[in-house]
């Protein structure tokens, strides 16, 4: 009996004990305060890398040490030179952004009379981070321009041109002939965006067909067919696998196009960036974008799919300067 006794106090020590361990792991947890702000060295981080996306030269980024020796919030205060092709209200809207999931208040000021913008970032009540950006007309960025052509022939329905006319940016969109060509086009032009049109062996509407075996007189009215519903096209593209363009019309067919004032240009002339692999698109596309030579303007053909594909490197692309411009 007393052996039982001895043996039930001593489990119950032991719960006891277990017990108290685990109040106190829950009291050390819960007595743990949430984190309410951020270090200024996360928050120059931050700030750095959000200005990093545009492509900045490091030259017009200037850390200014302050001159007043009492301030304890801040040490110095950044001077920040942009060219005349960023919208300060833009830069600035995307530093917020970055700092929209932080513990960090951002505070942008435009001083009307100094021609700049201030920017302050407060955490826990602080400043942390204070930032100048004044535009400067006398520095610009070393830019790459691109000329995109999407491959729209195969695309019956609407909704994706709908899409397309909401963009911001330049670019051209390659249609295949057609009464439904005709209304889609209608919508672009009027949205500000610009098209072209491919003359290739797929072409349904008798009107615009163009065939070897047609007599001239029938090629002419159609070339005259083509260039009176599209006669806004900023480019006629011809596939050179068409039967037309192997034959012995061919000729007679471009210099009805040149009577009036049109050119042909070859769709393999284009740079292609037709791969099926999304990471070899993804990464000519960056080639692309990279090169700084604003002289030169890649020409690019690619499908409707890869152009979807690209969006979010389009908009990486523009906040680094590189211009899209129609054909």
């Amino acid at each position: 009996m007393k052996k039982n006794v001895i043996f039930a106090l001593i489990i119950l020590a032991l719960v006891l004990l277990l017990i108290n361990i685990f109040i106190t792991s829950n009291v050390k947890e819960s007595a743990v305060p949430a984190r309410t702000e951020n270090y200024r060295s996360e928050i120059d981080s931050i700030f750095i890398s959000a200005l990093n996306e545009y492509q900045l030269d490091k030259s017009w980024i200037k850390k200014i040490p302050i001159e007043n020796k009492k301030n304890d919030s801040i040490k110095y205060v950044y001077q920040i030179s942009i060219p005349k092709d960023i919208s300060i209200a833009e830069l600035a809207g995307n530093v917020n952004s970055h700092f929209a999931a932080t513990e960090s208040v951002f505070i942008s000021e435009e001083l009307a009379n100094y021609g700049k913008t201030e920017i302050r970032i407060y955490s826990g009540g602080i400043l942390k981070l204070q930032a100048f950006i004044k535009p400067n007309k006398r520095i610009t960025r070393l830019h790459s321009k691109m000329a995109l052509l999407v491959d729209c022939s195969a695309i019956a329905g609407e909704t994706e041109f709908e899409k397309y006319a909401g963009f911001s940016y330049d670019f051209s969109v390659l249609l295949s002939p057609s009464f439904q060509s005709f209304l889609i086009k209608e919508k672009l032009v009027a949205a500000g965006k610009e098209y072209a049109i491919l003359i290739s062996d797929n072409i349904e509407d008798k009107k615009y067909r163009l065939r070897s075996g047609s007599a001239k007189p029938i090629l002419e009215t159609n070339v005259n067919n083509l260039v009176s519903d599209f006669g806004d096209a900023g480019l006629f593209v011809i596939d050179k696998e068409s039967d037309i363009y192997n034959s012995a019309s061919y000729s007679f067919v471009k210099e009805q196009f040149s009577r009036k004032g049109k050119t042909l240009k070859r769709k393999d002339r284009f740079k292609m960036l037709t791969a099926e692999d999304p990471e070899e698109v993804v990464s000519l596309f960056n080639f692309f974008a990279a090169q700084k030579d604003s002289s030169l303007t890649y020409q690019i053909l690619l499908s409707s799919e890869n152009f979807n594909l690209l969006q979010p490197n389009i908009s990486a692309s523009i906040k680094k300067g590189v211009k899209f411009i129609a054909l």
